[in-house]
């Protein structure tokens, strides 16, 4: 099915492609890399859709997600996806999800990455994607240069709706980075950006914007 925002579903009579993450082993999968790793056959006729359990769920490097396959948490404030993920630079390796891919929505969790070692800490990277973020919150901190909630780059869509980003580094902080970025809808959004520099709530190039609703 396809939802309000254009986005394929997987619908409830399709029970075979909804994949669970639990901490305590009573999902299909411990991690959401490794309910990810185990799909292979996600398209626009069989999306999938992965549900996480509460709890804190540490990641020890970046997660990339694949087209078609959605995430759900049980809530932004119940299931956490936490990485001490931070690299060198705005790629995907310096967040916590990356998304290069088609059709995927993240919704009703939320996404940390604590730093590391690396300067840059991204909560989640995107790459020309149709991308929907929706009832999340976003944490981007510990790094020792920028702090990014979304970065955003080459095109494609993202809508942002009911997310709270609050972004930290010690050079630069910023809530929303877009590059070449097509459409921005962002609304009932919070961000907080904070640095010793520059901080910057918003800071989108090229990009039709559409912001309503908002801090």
């Amino acid at each position: 099915v396809v939802d309000t925002y254009g986005f394929y579903q997987v619908s409830s009579d399709d029970p075979e492609r909804v994949v669970w993450v639990a901490d305590d082993g009573s999902g299909d999968f411990l991690l959401l890399s490794a309910a990810l790793a185990s799909i292979t056959d996600a398209s626009a006729a069989t999306p999938y859709l992965i549900k996480i359990a509460p709890g804190v769920y540490t990641e020890t490097s970046n997660v990339a997600m694949k087209d078609y396959v959605d995430i759900e948490g049980s809530g932004k404030n119940v299931t956490t996806i936490s990485c001490d993920c931070g690299g060198n630079g705005n790629v995907a390796g310096s967040s916590t999800i990356s998304v290069g891919s088609a059709n995927v929505e993240i919704r009703e969790l939320a996404v940390e990455n604590n730093g590391g070692s690396g300067g840059t800490s991204i909560g989640v990277y995107a790459v020309s994607p149709d991308l929907l973020i929706s009832d999340v919150n976003i944490d981007a901190t510990g790094a020792s240069f920028s702090g990014i909630g979304v970065f955003n780059d080459d095109g494609g869509k993202l809508t942002l709706s009911g997310v709270d980003i609050y972004a930290k580094g010690d050079q630069f902080g910023v809530g929303v980075y877009g590059d070449q970025l097509s459409v921005t809808d962002i609304d009932d959004v919070v961000i907080v950006a904070t640095s010793e520099n520059a901080s910057r709530g918003l800071n989108l190039e090229t990009s039709l914007m559409t912001v309503t609703n908002s801090v």
